[in-house]
């Protein structure tokens, strides 16, 4: 019956040992019946080796249920902590996939906003190159092409300001914009690349 307490799921040392003690202490309650109520001739000396053998055996299995208990409860915080590594790592994974997509939006986006004024840059060249040139279209082309590369130049600062904006170390301030002459600027770009016969023209209400 010892053996069957220590090995139960659960069983801790203290629970082991009180019965140790129970157990021993019942079969001294049975030596005592059986001389004291049944009347029967008992060779003491005897009986008290057999309940030092019954205890010893006893107080064995209690200390090996606590060694037992011991590494219950390691392996119980080893699969807590296990858990708590694999809910980190879940974290972590996602929190890489959602890096790894955003650094592809951000690229994808990059990539179209670098086009656009190189293109612009590129077409008011050729425009500019075209021999018999109106000096007057000249100086229009020259300024979109100057434009345009103000407008890439900004954008490249910006993509530098990202380190910037990791860092910590950008410094935000508010500047006056003039409105108007941002949306030329940015529909101006898109001039070399118009087909033929289609006019291209901005709308904006008077501004306060």
């Amino acid at each position: 019956m010892m053996v069957r307490v220590a090995d139960q799921a659960g069983t801790s040392f203290k629970r082991t040992f009180v019965f140790a003690n129970l157990s021993a202490l019942s079969y001294i309650l049975l030596i005592a019946y059986l001389i004291l109520i049944e009347g029967r001739e008992v060779a003491l000396p005897v009986e008290g080796l057999k309940l030092i053998c019954i205890y010893g055996f006893n107080l064995n299995i209690a200390l090996t249920a606590r060694t037992a208990e011991s590494l219950r409860r390691r392996l119980v915080e080893a699969i807590r902590i296990s858990r708590s590594l694999n809910e980190d790592l879940r974290r972590q994974t996602e929190r890489a996939e959602a890096a790894n997509l955003a650094k592809s939006r951000f690229l994808a986006n990059m990539s179209h906003e670098l086009r656009t004024p190189l293109n612009a840059i590129i077409g008011f060249a050729n425009l500019l190159g075209k021999p018999g040139l109106d000096p007057k279209k000249g100086n229009n082309y020259l300024g979109r092409i100057q434009a345009n590369g103000r407008h890439l130049l900004g954008i490249i600062n910006g993509i530098l300001d990202l380190a910037l904006i990791e860092a910590g170390k950008v410094d935000v301030r508010r500047e006056p914009v003039q409105l108007d002459a941002l949306i030329h600027d940015v529909v101006a770009g898109f001039e070399p690349s118009v087909p033929r016969g289609v006019e291209l023209r901005t709308e904006m209400p008077p501004l306060d």
